[in-house]
This record gives C-alpha cells, structure tokens and sequence, in this order.
C-alpha cells in the first residue's frame, strides 16, 4: 500500500475517533443535564406511588382513598397528592420525597409550603 494511502487511512481512522469521543462528550453533557434537571420530578413520582402503596393496603370498608385530586382554586387549579376519607376524619397527604423539614404556613387565604434543609 503506498504511504499517502496509508496516512490517509489513519488520518481518516484518527478524525472518526474525534467525532465519537466528541459525540460522547456531548451525548454524556445532555444526559448529565437531563438528569439534573427532572430528578426532582423522578424522586416526586416514586415518593407519590410509594405512599400509594401504602395507602391502597387500607380496609376499603373504612377507608376511601382517592389519589391525584384537581381543585379549581379561582381562576388556577391545584392538586393534592393524596385524600382519605373515613369515619376517623379527613386526611390530606401531600407527599414530598426529600430530606429536612416540611413547614406549612397560611399566607393571604391560601396555604403554602416550604422546606428547611438539614
């Protein structure tokens, strides 16, 4: 094989290693980023589906358990995680998935939450 063919064929081989390891950077960027950006969302879903769990081991006798709830609040929406309905009362589970504490204050008719972290 003549020289020029030679070099060229490595040249050739070293660019397409650059353009991988180059599409891997990249491609490991995005899903660094990805991860970053919905593990919250992650850690909620599997934190709600735990307690779903938990609650749908409840005697259906005694307990309703509705899940996921839409309330109109004026002109927005809002939602609750969890409702149990029994003669013990009326139980609203809003489910958080992290670490510290979970405050909840009453600021201009409306309830909010904030969390102090440990």
């Amino acid at each position: 094989m003549p020289k020029q063919r030679r070099e060229r064929k490595e040249r050739d081989g070293k660019l397409a290693e650059d353009v991988c390891f180059y599409l891997v950077r990249v491609a490991t960027y995005f899903f660094v980023l990805a991860v970053g950006l919905f593990l919250p969302k992650i850690r909620g879903f599997f934190g709600e589906k735990s307690v779903a769990f938990f609650l749908s081991r409840l005697d259906p006798a005694k307990y309703k358990v509705l899940h996921n709830v839409m309330l109109p609040a004026g002109s927005k929406t809002t939602q609750i995680d969890h409702i149990v309905v029994s003669n013990y009362g009326i139980f609203v589970i809003e489910t958080k998935n992290y670490g510290g504490w979970i405050t909840l204050y009453f600021h201009r008719g409306f309830y909010h939450q904030g969390r102090l972290k440990s």
